[in-house]
């Protein structure tokens, strides 16, 4: 177990020590945290990150496997296109948390700001109290669950992915409708707020895309070759580095 206090030591060194500690497969707590930035970002080891305090913008952001529990707020961008793992924040979160993330788990207690889930593509982000306006916008995937209230215009221009709501719908956003909810997609949902100590009484009510005002109802021409998947070798398009 290691243990990094950022009132001596920079944010960027920080993070370096925290990808040394992850490397070896040790644990870290983060003390004196004081709402630095950028805490935790580019970890991609399964080690836990503690964060003893307050996290500043986009903590836990661009990280793969690693698991961050913070005990008390965070500020914008949380989980900024996470792969995997998950984030853990006792308090509350700031605008846009959980934007693009493609797989992790983000769950917190508290309030989260406006356009949480922003464009997110897989995984699932929970508020455990009242969501700010437009949750959900633009997101393509993944599930969005808000114990409290949703805000003004949620599931603004979404074009995928499901957002549950446990209070009330303040507002929906363009193409974005309420649906049936599914028995099975309610026990999924208390079965994921119980692994995190979450309660919830009563029954979620289901916003999905309307598919009314969605652009391109076929696929888009292929304009040129992309043989990137499976694809083992040299290729004109893709260069070293990507490849």
């Amino acid at each position: 177990m290691g243990t990094i206090d950022l009132a001596k030591v920079p944010v960027r060194d920080a993070n370096e020590l925290i990808r040394k500690y992850g490397s070896a497969g040790e644990n870290v707590t983060i003390v004196n945290p004081d709402a630095r930035h950028h805490i935790g970002v580019g970890l991609i080891d399964p080690i836990t990150v503690h964060v003893q305090g307050s996290a500043g913008y986009f903590c836990a952001g661009l990280t793969d496997g690693a698991r961050f529990e913070v005990d008390n707020n965070v500020g914008w961008g949380l989980g900024d296109n996470i792969y995997s793992g998950s984030v853990v924040v006792r308090g509350n979160a700031g605008a846009i948390a959980g934007v693009g993330i493609r797989g992790a788990e983000l769950v917190v207690h508290g309030n989260i700001g406006s356009r949480a889930g922003q464009v997110m593509k897989e995984g699932t982000l929970v508020c455990g109290g009242n969501a700010n306006f437009m949750a959900g916008y633009m997101m393509y995937g993944g599930r969005i669950i808000i114990l409290g209230n949703s805000g003004e215009r949620v599931g603004e221009d979404m074009s995928g992915g499901s957002i549950f709501v446990g209070g009330d719908i303040t507002s929906l956003g363009s193409d974005a409708e309420q649906t049936d909810l599914d028995s099975d997609e309610q026990d999924s949902i208390l079965e994921f707020l119980d692994r995190y100590s979450l309660r919830h009484r009563g029954k979620f009510k289901k916003i999905v895309n309307a598919g009314k005002k969605l652009r391109y109802g076929t696929a888009e021409r292929q304009m040129r070759s992309l043989p990137f998947f499976g694809f083992s070798g040299n290729s004109k398009y893709w260069n070293a580095k990507v490849q």
